[in-house]
């Protein structure tokens, strides 16, 4: 999603595709230059400017990625439209800090969970 986003910015700007940082990034590892993120971010802010690094440090802090309505039609060449939809957040039924305790354990699990999924097998 991250990489369409940015598709989206570097077209919506006329700078040029996707294609042509990605394979800069593909020429630099090959001739073994550096080639981790701070490279990958300062060729995008050479495109796209500092939202570009903005924009990524935010997907990295898993921050949702929400598409301009026309995402598609101006990446792909695809006649769709974009629509937001709200959805509620998915619930594992344990605490989200289980999978960080070392070791990895859940715990604690939310007993109303088991009472949903019997009412729902009953129904079905």
């Amino acid at each position: 999603m991250f990489f369409m986003k940015l598709a989206y910015h570097l077209r919506k700007q006329k700078v040029r595709s996707l294609d042509e940082p990605i394979l800069q990034m593909v020429d630099l590892r090959s001739r073994k230059d550096p080639h981790d993120i701070a490279v990958w971010n300062s060729l995008l802010v050479r495109e796209l400017g500092p939202q570009a690094v903005i924009d990524y440090d935010a997907m990295s802090n898993a921050v949702p990625i929400v598409f301009a309505p026309e995402c598609l039609h101006l990446t792909e060449n695809i006649n769709w439209t974009l629509q937001k939809k709200e959805q509620e957040e998915f619930y594992l039924g344990y605490p989200g800090s289980c999978p960080n305790a070392k070791p990895a354990m859940v715990k604690d699990l939310d007993p109303s969970l088991e009472l949903l999924r019997r009412k729902s097998v009953k129904e079905t």
